[in-house]
């Protein structure tokens, strides 16, 4: 779907361009679309009826409600975050100016308007799906969208670095343009590729080094932005070694926590009576419980042999309505995650599991245990 959105720019730009061929060649592609999609159609045809069940069905999962949090959720995972949730930070702020800068360079430019689509259309998409049928929001699901977000970015840094040929010089008064060299290329016969001659006469023996050279005459080739203005040039490398720099940070803070597992969790919960229910903080930690507690069979054939597991909201705002259950219930939270100001669980220690996605604490929560508010 957001590959769709992408490539249907590219060709409408293109049905738009002044380049005939280009532009015969998009409204070609536009005229023959009903016949592809028909086609498409066909294809998909046994696995449509599935589709449309399971968009009607109810959604597994609560669904995210949008919010500016969730805005610079994205925006730090894709740009300096080494995990879900990881703080906006100074980094972040860094690269969704990037992002800005580059969507304006980006709508401005012939062939990357594209990715302005790509990526603000895209992720919203992805958001409104989410919204609509929720299945266990993870960051995961906007890579597909996400990756022209890091393009974006990328565009002003290569903005600054440009690589320009100074006014004057010979690779200035190349003409890749109507009337160039390039665009009179004959291929096939009498073309200059038919005449070229490697020997005697040819015009690989006549290339001179020097003779004429612009570097013979004392004339400096002045080829590169850094002569001219290089302010624009050391801002660039600044800016550059910084990026690195925070990309560098974010994977030494991943390779450091190591892959995460679930593993211990799973086994001190597997190893509680069977009926306490447990309450995950977050649809995230619902379904990691879930597989690792229950097995891989729970999230599409969930039966009677497995494991109550509930979310309650990632800041834990639904924990309150387990102070009514009959039985004791085991609550598992983020280590880092920042309840709800209403929660605060009396006189009940947790325990640290670390290697779980940056460590979760799990409390066992007992009926008789008061949930107060925090004023």
């Amino acid at each position: 779907l957001i590959l769709l959105i992408a490539g249907a720019t590219l060709i409408l730009e293109d049905a738009a361009t002044a380049d005939p061929r280009r532009r015969l060649a998009a409204r070609r592609l536009i005229f023959w679309s009903p016949a592809l999609a028909a086609a498409s159609a066909v294809a998909y045809s046994p696995w449509l009826p599935l589709v449309w069940r399971s968009m009607r069905a109810p959604a597994i999962a609560a669904t995210p409600v949008f919010s500016v949090v969730r805005v610079a959720r994205i925006l730090s995972y894709f740009g300096f975050g080494f995990h879900d949730w990881y703080p906006l930070g100074v980094a972040g702020a860094v690269f969704i100016a990037l992002v800005l800068v580059g969507a304006w360079l980006a709508g401005t430019t012939y062939r990357l308007r594209f990715l302005v689509v790509w990526g603000v259309v895209g992720t919203a998409a992805i958001e409104i799906l989410e919204e609509r049928h929720g299945v266990y929001d993870s960051i995961f699901h906007f890579i597909p969208a996400g990756v022209a977000l890091t393009a974006l970015a990328a565009l002003p840094l290569g903005r600054l670095a440009e690589w320009r040929p100074a006014k004057g010089s010979r690779l200035a008064e190349r003409r890749p343009s109507k009337g160039s060299r390039l665009a009179e290329r004959r291929p096939f016969k009498g073309s200059r590729l038919a005449e070229w001659r490697p020997f005697k006469g040819s015009r690989l023996a006549e290339w001179r080094p020097f003779g004429s050279t612009p570097v013979a005459e004392g004339r400096s080739l002045r080829t590169s932005r850094l002569s001219e203005r290089p302010l624009d040039f050391c801002l660039a490398v600044a800016a550059l070694a910084l990026v690195l720099y925070w990309d560098g940070r974010a994977l030494a803070s991943y390779f450091q926590r190591g892959r995460p597992d679930w593993r211990p969790v799973a086994r001190f919960l597997r190893a509680q009576p069977p009926d306490q229910p447990i309450l995950g903080a977050g649809a995230y930690t619902q379904l990691c419980l879930g597989y690792y507690v229950n097995g891989p069979d729970w999230l599409c054939c969930p039966g009677p042999q497995h494991r109550a597991i509930l979310d309650v909201g990632y800041n834990a705002s639904g924990l309150r309505a387990s102070g009514h259950s009959p039985t004791a219930a085991w609550f598992v939270a983020p280590a880092d995650a920042r309840l709800a100001p209403l929660i605060r669980v009396e006189g009940i220690p947790g325990r640290l599991f670390p290697t779980a996605d940056g460590g979760v604490v799990v409390r066992r929560i007992d009926p008789s245990a008061q949930l107060r508010e925090d004023k």
